[in-house]
């Protein structure tokens, strides 16, 4: 790489406070000079020692960074070198940036020669070697980078790899997800406010290849792949059509309840996705990301909220974020399946050759719903309701609908009891659905135990069937379902205020991938980063997140005093209105009656 020239770049205190302590909660300076020791004897040579230390070239990302400019190596030499001599001394610089070589470095211009621009391509290429080099210590790709090759060389590559090729690509995979967690708690340290209970929102978001991208493919063998080995084909948006590579970052942020105090907007979890992975192994990867950060469920199980590009795509999403302790919200615009979920089935029977039995359980709404609301069929599809142009009436329609709903769902245990492994129910996950009547919900004539009295009013079911199913005839039923159909399975029930409220929280991630891409807050561009390779632009994306995540919980103690002090949602103040809305219409209808009287 030559450089045209150098310009000096000036360092405020705010950021060289943002970067050293980002750097210093971190711990990635021990991290990498560790990972870079060698372990074996000393044979031949010794190795080559740069001038620049792993501390140096770290916080000159760092306060790239912090300055929201992009980060590449050609802004931090010129960070570097624009530091006074105090700062310079404490990076332990001061052998290598002196007066004399900063006096002759301010002198390169394009008209002074080759000579002078030799000096500051020098002083690149040894920062860079350092960069290099702490980078392949967490870089598990067999492939060389900015090498155009075609697709069955990398795939023999891959299938030619050793035992100990292997172990060594493993072992970088866990140091690259160890700096992601150190980075990511680092800058989310302090955010997490008394009221937080542990919930999460996932989105995926892309950053345009630095690779060649003209006359590239993944098709067919023989064409040449692109200069970066982790990229991902994607259609491009926008006024220019065509296909990109791109690499698919997910990002996790905290998710408070619908109707509490509000959290920080800020990045608890993060995973950049690899060749192979599927959608729903990256969102795994994120939310122990997001655990490992101090962000996790204190008690119970915690809530995922993801869109459809996870629950409506990926059959196995729900299954894997129940086996992680987590439930799944997702959206409500997902039509349930009429010939499968108009029943569930429970257990074969003894011989194979009889069908399943029926058991008169429904799914309607994201819940089981006992044989007494078959009359709700027509609202299975609950479909969000529109607040800001539904009259009074409509609001007291939905509620009535929600109520009735909610009359009949049978409580289950939480999460499935299991997944069947093996038998004609393999890849069944399984539930225990209890009676509404039999746990005190309500009244049902098929069970007269439920008549009896209790210290507070209950509900009585109506539209009860004419003879029991065997749902009726025992307290626990186990109920099994395809794990494709566990995205219909919901915490809330769908098409509810509740729901809308809680679904409505994914505009936070939303908020946070953009501003890491905008030019005024985090300025994250991929072309610009000026590298390639899943390694260096997670490393750089994370910690550009970090440090976004630190200056918002800045502010937000700079307005509030305490992250625990955060005001209430947005959700919690239309809540409020809606309450007033229904209890208008209700007082409405009430002196309507009173009039026909």
């Amino acid at each position: 790489m030559t450089l045209k020239r150098f310009e000096e770049k000036t360092v405020t205190d705010t950021q060289w406070r943002r970067a050293t302590t980002l750097r210093d909660r971190s711990g990635l300076v021990p991290f990498f000079e560790q990972a870079m020791a060698p372990t074996g004897p000393r044979t031949g040579r010794p190795p080559n020692q740069d001038r620049y230390t792993v501390n140096a070239v770290l916080t000159a990302l760092l306060l790239v960074i912090a300055a929201q400019d992009i980060p590449n190596l050609a802004t931090a030499l010129r960070v570097l070198w624009s530091l006074p001599p105090d700062r310079v001394a404490e990076l332990g610089l001061e052998s290598v940036i002196t007066p004399e070589k900063k006096a002759q470095m301010r002198r390169i211009t394009p008209a002074e020669g080759k000579n002078r621009i030799a000096l500051l391509t020098k002083e690149y290429y040894s920062i860079f070697r350092t960069f290099n080099t702490m980078m392949n210590t967490i870089d598990s790709s067999p492939h060389p980078r900015n090498t155009p090759e075609t697709v069955q060389a990398r795939r023999l590559r891959a299938a030619r790899l050793t035992h100990a090729e292997r172990h060594d690509l493993r072992l970088r995979e866990d140091r690259f997800l160890k700096v992601i967690d150190l980075v990511i708690s680092a800058g989310c340290a302090g955010g997490r406010p008394d009221h937080y209970t542990g919930d999460a929102i996932l989105d995926e978001t892309w950053l345009d290849s630095h690779g060649a991208t003209v006359g590239r493919g993944y098709r067919q063998p023989h064409l040449k792949a692109p200069a970066d080995p982790d990229v991902f084909l994607r259609p491009k948006k926008g006024p220019k059509k065509g296909w990109g590579y791109v690499h698919m970052l997910v990002f996790a942020g905290p998710a408070p309840k619908p109707n509490g105090r509000s959290v920080p907007e800020i990045v608890t979890g993060f995973y950049i996705r690899k060749r192979g992975d599927s959608i729903t192994d990256s969102a795994i990867a994120t939310l122990r990301s997001h655990v490992a950060s101090g962000f996790g469920a204190t008690r119970g199980f915690g809530i995922v909220i993801a869109d459809r590009g996870y629950t409506a795509e990926q059959d196995d999403f729900a299954i894997r974020m129940a086996e992680e302790g987590y439930h799944v919200t997702a959206s409500a615009d997902q039509p349930q399946p009429v010939n499968e979920v108009d029943y569930v089935l429970t257990e074969p029977a003894r011989e194979p050759r009889l069908p399943l039995v029926e058991l008169g359980v429904y799914m309607f709404a994201g819940r089981f719903i006992c044989p007494a609301g078959a009359h709700l069929r027509p609202f299975r599809d609950l479909r969000p309701l529109n607040e800001s142009k539904a009259t009074d009436a409509d609001l007291q329609h939905r509620q009535e609908i929600i109520d009735q709903l909610r009359l009949y769902t049978m409580p289950t245990n939480g999460l499935p009891r299991r997944v069947v492994r093996a038998g004609r129910l393999q890849g069944w996950a399984t539930y225990e659905v209890l009676c509404p009547a039999l746990a005190g919900l309500v009244n049902c004539p098929l069970q007269p135990d439920s008549g009896i009295r209790s210290p507070q009013p209950r509900p009585i079911a109506h539209m009860t069937p004419d003879a029991p199913y065997p749902v009726c005839r025992q307290a626990y039923t186990r109920v099994h379902i395809p794990v494709r159909l566990m995205k219909h399975v919901d915490v809330d029930l769908r098409g509810s205020f509740e729901h809308t409220d809680r679904f409505a929280l994914r505009s936070a991630i939303e908020r946070i991938n953009s501003d890491i891409k905008r030019f005024d807050t985090a300025n994250l561009n991929g072309p610009a980063l000026q590298t390639v390779g899943r390694a260096r632009i997670g490393f750089l994306a994370a910690c550009t997140a970090a440090m976004q995540s630190m200056i918002r919980i800045e502010g937000y103690i700079e307005d509030y005093g305490s992250v625990h002090n955060m005001p209430y949602t947005r959700r919690f103040h239309l809540r409020r209105a809606r309450a007033r809305r229904l209890a208008r219409r209700l007082r409405t209808s009430k002196a309507a009656r009173n009039r026909e009287r």
